[in-house]
């Protein structure tokens, strides 16, 4: 896959748009073409079919995420689109790193058990307190990895880094308040990977240590979707009124297989209006 970055690119008015308020921040995703207009379909998870030729092609397999940058940049995308509709950077909202201490963890696999079971003893510490969380987990350089955590409940949250450390018992702990982050979900996302169209930095090299089909992220249920609307680009122009994006950002994209299409993206934060 090929992709371009442009430079003063201006929609039509006419062009397909993915509109998506989550509080404060609201996503505008505008293509050339609609995600239906996809030129291939997968027969099985070995072969899939060019539908303008008939064509059946093999699959490619990958050995670890760093092999697929493109799916990596659309699962930090819904991260952050996540976060956004679900935290504000309210005081019933905490951002958490938890870290290992002799015992490093290599294998991600190891994880889920060891989060779950803390999860379990958390809520247990906040027996009358609805906790929900989004958890994302994230390699070192030298391969050992730790847990970003976001937590949210339906009242004032605190707990003392001391505390949370004894019920954590694997290491070390961090505690933060996010009041004074206008855009949450691109802050923590930041955290993950620093890939952004058509580049790689450092951390993106770290994806070699995500396994091939291993989650980026997890949530619990009481974390909501974010929903969009899809609308003409005029139709999205007109519920913005004259607010201006805060970011901009515009791709071409040409697959493997030949298929095209122009990608531009806007971002507007509420609060900064």
């Amino acid at each position: 896959m090929k992709i371009e970055k442009l430079e003063d690119f201006k929609p039509n008015r006419n062009y397909f748009s993915k509109f998506t308020k989550m509080n404060n921040i609201i996503e505008v995703v505008t293509m050339l073409h609609k995600n239906n207009d996809c030129p291939i379909k997968k027969l099985n998870k070995e072969e899939y079919v060019l539908l303008s030729t008939g064509e059946v092609f093999k699959c490619k397999h990958i050995d670890n995420r760093s092999q697929n940058v493109n799916t990596v940049r659309q699962s930090v995308a819904n991260l952050r689109n996540l976060i956004n509709a679900n935290f504000v950077g309210g005081n019933n909202e905490l951002w958490i790193t938890l870290t290992f201490g002799d015992k490093k963890i290599y294998n991600p696999s190891e994880l889920c058990p060891i989060f779950h079971s803390f999860i379990k003893r958390l809520r247990y510490y906040f027996k009358n307190t609805k906790l929900d969380y989004i958890y994302v987990p994230e390699p070192h350089e030298k391969g050992d990895w730790h847990i970003h955590l976001l937590l949210k409940a339906d009242k004032e949250l605190y707990i003392k880094n001391s505390k949370l450390n004894e019920i954590w018992s694997n290491g070390f702990v961090k505690v933060n308040r996010l009041k004074d982050v206008d855009n949450i979900g691109a802050y923590v996302s930041a955290y993950l990977t620093n890939i952004k169209d058509g580049e790689e930095t450092k951390k993106g090299a770290r994806l070699y240590f995500y396994p091939a089909g291993h989650q980026l992220y997890r949530c619990s249920k009481g974390i909501i979707k974010p929903k969009s609307e899809y609308l003409h680009y005029y139709e999205v122009k007109r519920k913005i009124g004259s607010a201006q994006p805060t970011f901009t950002n515009t791709v071409s994209v040409v697959t493997d297989n030949g298929f095209s299409n122009i990608i531009h993206k806007e971002y507007y934060n509420l609060k900064r209006l």
